[in-house]
């Protein structure tokens, strides 16, 4: 409501398409410090008296300020698409998918596509595949239907491994992913279970976990945050300090927590209890200057800074991390990852890979355009250190080492109302391990033909074939043949005397003719 009467005795509705405040003086305030109160922003309706603004919903639009009803909500044309609410203007679809008036999402126009909302591509979706003109497998943006991945049979003496491949049971060397390579593949999960792993509790216990600082991001301002346990501010990192990629906190008054990876020329390690220090080595932040020495700024080539990154990279612990780690996120929890590790392979660095055909994953519209975007960054002349990515949709994501794919970092996500069964965010790949966070690789796939039992039918199809052909041939070889009646003597007689005209000697018994 407002005040128009200067001894405030009468109070009235705020006037549709605009937002009132305490102490508002008139009904169609655009002031905020001196009429308390603002015209409705665009993306959203106000009418009389609301006191927010209600914002379109998901499919609709709206360009203008200032309106009262939900008619101003325009359906999104089609062509375009939106996914969120309170927008001004609709996504365009990308060239191969098309979309009708209103939609949340776009139709690829390929068979088995799957559309990515953040590069507007149409890529092949978990299990498909395709190749392009030049017969070479390909990821890239296509309106050709993808056909299915077709896998090899395992024998009696192989398993299928997360990644769909048949490896020996007995063999104990085919896991690239440990440390020493041995290790066995579970049978439910198809990962590799190590002879010889890191425990959890053994780098930093419960009550470690508890204490620990802890790296976030404020819902309300933005910011990067170093917090302590009793979500106290111990350094405040500023919005600039945002790793590159899509770390996000929508909830507001709360600061959604990301986890470390750290990739090295050994592997992936998740990180814990990490102090202020390595928290800003990790993200190549500079001690004196946090507001602009970040290595992990959004969009900028740091290679004049190479030889501080260099330094400071490196002196972030490698015994703290869990190797190849399983990794348990609640709703609106991220990762960072330090993607390279510049003192050791700056030729070739390691970053993570989204293993779209893993047997584990079970978002078959997961949109990892961020991590494709990567990957193109890191094979530019752009030089990164950190990326970040935020997941807002439950479910398993398997990621593999840009070096070794075999070194998989597996995430589960969990839905808004459930919690990870353990405050462990990272711990190794056990059986125990995979039950608990509901690890099992998906067994609908197609096959490749079974030639051994296709031959032996097709063998025993030919000899029942023969055999009936070859058995009708000698029956009808020796069958009886066609035999006439023959006819009784008896019948001939007096037949040539008959037909020559001799009928006298045709009487009997004393007959005359």
């Amino acid at each position: 409501t407002y005040g128009a009467d200067p001894e405030r005795l009468v109070c009235s509705k705020c006037h549709a398409g605009y937002i009132c405040l305490e102490a508002a003086t008139t009904g169609t305030p655009e002031d905020y410090q001196r009429e308390r109160g603002y015209i409705c922003p665009g993306g959203s309706y106000c009418p009389a008296g609301v006191i927010t603004p209600i914002p379109c919903p998901s499919g609709t639009y709206n360009p203008n300020n200032g309106t009262g009803t939900v008619d101003s909500c325009l359906l999104c044309p089609a062509g375009s698409f939106t996914d969120v609410s309170s927008q001004t203007q609709c996504f365009p679809c990308g060239p191969s998918s098309w979309s009708a008036e209103g939609a949340l999402t776009c139709i690829c126009n390929g068979t088995h596509r799957a559309f990515q909302k953040s590069d507007r591509s149409c890529i092949c979706e978990p299990g498909y595949q395709f190749y392009d003109e030049n017969r070479r497998l390909s990821e890239a943006d296509s309106t050709v239907d993808c056909s299915p991945v077709v896998y090899a049979r395992c024998d009696q003496s192989q398993i299928r491994n997360a990644a769909g491949n048949c490896v020996s049971i007995t063999d104990s060397t085919t896991c690239a992913a440990c440390a020493d390579g041995k290790g066995t593949v579970d049978t439910s999960s198809g990962l590799c279970l190590c002879n010889t792993v890191t425990n959890e509790d053994q780098i930093c216990d419960a009550t470690c976990r508890a204490q620990q600082l802890v790296l976030c991001l404020d819902a309300d301002t933005g910011e990067l945050q170093i917090r302590n346990a009793n979500s106290e501010i111990v350094h405040n990192l500023g919005v600039s300090a945002l790793p590159t990629g899509t770390a996000a906190c929508t909830t507001s008054g709360t600061c959604c927590r990301l986890s470390t990876i750290q990739m090295l020329s050994s592997g992936s390690y998740g990180m814990y209890n990490l102090d202020r220090s390595q928290f800003l080595a990790l993200l190549g932040i500079s001690e004196t200057n946090t507001n602009t020495s970040s290595q992990g700024f959004r969009g900028r080539s740091m290679r004049s800074h190479r030889g501080f990154a260099a330094q400071e990279v490196s002196t972030v612990p490698t015994t703290s991390g869990i190797p190849s780690p399983s990794v348990c996120l609640n709703h609106g929890e991220g990762l960072v990852w330090s993607v390279s590790n510049p003192a050791a392979h700056e030729a070739n660095p390691s970053y993570p890979v989204y293993l779209k055909d893993s047997l584990l994953n079970t978002n078959p519209t997961f949109d990892y355009g961020a991590f494709r975007n990567l990957a193109d960054l890191m094979k530019s002349n752009v030089t990164l250190y950190t990326f970040s990515f935020t997941f807002t949709e439950p479910g398993v994501y398997v990621f593999g080492d840009s070096t070794n794919l075999n070194r998989q970092t597996v995430v589960r996500v969990v839905a808004a109302y459930e919690t990870c069964p353990t405050t462990a965010t990272f711990a190794p790949v056990t059986a125990s391990r995979a039950v608990t966070m509901g690890l099992m690789k998906n067994t609908d796939m197609i096959l490749a033909p079974d030639w051994v039992l296709i031959g032996v039918l097709l063998t025993g199809a030919a000899v029942l074939v023969i055999g009936v052909i070859g058995g009708l041939w000698y029956f009808r070889k020796t069958t009886w043949g066609n035999i006439s009646a023959e006819v009784p003597k008896y019948r001939n007689l007096g037949m040539d005397q008959l037909a020559s005209g001799q009928f006298g000697l045709l009487a009997s018994k004393g007959t005359a003719v």
